[in-house]
Order: C-alpha cells, then sequence, then structure tokens
C-alpha cells in the first residue's frame, strides 16, 4: 500500500515548492500536516485489515491482544509511508521514486528474518539491514505476543495439533 501513496505526495510536493517560494509556509509543517492528515486513512486500512486476518490466522482471540497487533500494524503503516516520504523527497521523479520504494521494501523482506533467517544472514546483512529493518520487528513481536499463552508449541505444526484433538 506504501507504494500507493507515491503519486499523491509527489503531486503535495509540487504544490509545496510552489507555496513555499511565495513564503506562505515551511518545510515543517508541510510534513507535520501531512502526517497528521494521513493517520486516520493508515488507521482505517489497519483496522479493515486486521478485522478479518486477525480472526482467520487464530491467533489469541482477546481483545488486548487483537488491539495489540493492530497497533503494531499501524506503526509498520506508518514506518512504511515515511519511507516512501523519505524516497519521494530525495527523488522527486515518479518512476524512479517508485523503483526505489520498491527496492526498499524488497530488502527489507528480504533480511526480515521472514524469508530467510537472521542467522544464516552474513555479518554485513545483519548488522547493516537486519537491525534497522523496521518490518523485522514487525513480523517478530505480534506472534510471540498473539500465542504466548497458546496451548499449541510453537514447534509442532497445525495439523498436528487438529488430529490429537
Amino acid at each position: 500500500m506504501a507504494v500507493a501513496y507515491i503519486p499523491a505526495y509527489l503531486e503535495d510536493r509540487a504544490i509545496f515548492v510552489k507555496e513555499r517560494a511565495n513564503g506562505l509556509y515551511g518545510p515543517t509543517s508541510f510534513i507535520v500536516a501531512n502526517f497528521i492528515t494521513g493517520l486516520p486513512y493508515l488507521f482505517v486500512i489497519t483496522m479493515l485489515f486486521s478485522v478479518v486476518a486477525y480472526w482467520l490466522t487464530n491467533f489469541r482471540p482477546t481483545a488486548g491482544s487483537f488491539f495489540s497487533w493492530v497497533m503494531w500494524l499501524f506503526l509498520d503503516l506508518i514506518a512504511a509511508e515515511s519511507l516512501v516520504v523519505l524516497i519521494s523527497s530525495i527523488v522527486p521523479i515518479f518512476v524512479v521514486a517508485l523503483a526505489a520504494t520498491a527496492f526498499a521494501n524488497g530488502l527489507w523482506m528480504s533480511v526480515g528474518g521472514f524469508l530467510v533467517t537472521p542467522g544464516s544472514l552474513n555479518v554485513f546483512w545483519r548488522y547493516v539491514f537486519h537491525y534497522i529493518d523496521y518490518q523485522s520487528y514487525v513480523f517478530q513481536v505480534p506472534p510471540v505476543r498473539v500465542h504466548a499463552h497458546s496451548r499449541r508449541s510453537a514447534a509442532v505444526p497445525l495439523h498436528v495439533h487438529a488430529k490429537r484433538s
């Protein structure tokens, strides 16, 4: 979803450049206003996804666990949108910003620990990219929290528990 924000941000940035040249407002007010107006939309996206996906994944059915999941996903979306703003501010060309953002997201997915375990990454990839990857923390914390008091073990596949019941 983050890359879908690039065209809108680039249009807003072009307007900002003209208005800043006229002395209407500065970069801080532009970024803060842009951030605040985007938060409700990110929260709606987070809730719509979580209402469906959380219950389909059979996580712990408590309100605390659900809202913890929502919080981590919301923070992840904020970080992803912030990455889009950063890259689009550095490179205000649509195609280049789109490619750079897609590359950054692909890099975060590759070193985040979901596809390749952090222990199998060499020292360079682990210390340069894995520990600054915001997605790695989002993918590690919620499963631990929502399965913390689960009856099943993480080492045993779900279908084994289904046969015992």
